[in-house]
């Protein structure tokens, strides 16, 4: 050294960088976890159960994508709420169309 200060590195790489990095790993990690041929053997039993019920074949895809959507959803704010102490309440949803 020559007698000047001089400033530590911040790491190696920038923060933008890492917390890019950061985000495909949990993205990948997570994708690991979920068991995707299960999610959809689920999807075409929830088809059928809503052909079933007399809902019109053109909407059951957008219905069935909705209903999913809401359960992750709600997944994702119970585990929020278990992860912050809060209580759990299973709220009940309105579905996106009525199944008379």
């Amino acid at each position: 050294m020559n007698g000047r200060n001089h400033k530590p590195s911040n790491g190696l790489i920038s923060a933008a960088h890492a917390s890019q990095l950061l985000d495909h790993i949990v993205h990948d990690r997570v994708r690991e976890v979920i068991d995707f041929c299960g999610l959809l053997y689920f999807e075409q039993e929830l088809w059928r159960a809503l052909l079933e019920c007399g809902l019109p074949r053109e909407q059951i895809p957008s219905i069935s994508a909705e209903l999913i959507a809401r359960a992750f959803a709600r997944i994702g704010e119970q585990h929020e709420k278990l992860a912050t102490g809060r209580e759990v309440v299973d709220e009940q949803l309105p579905l996106p169309v009525a199944l008379d």
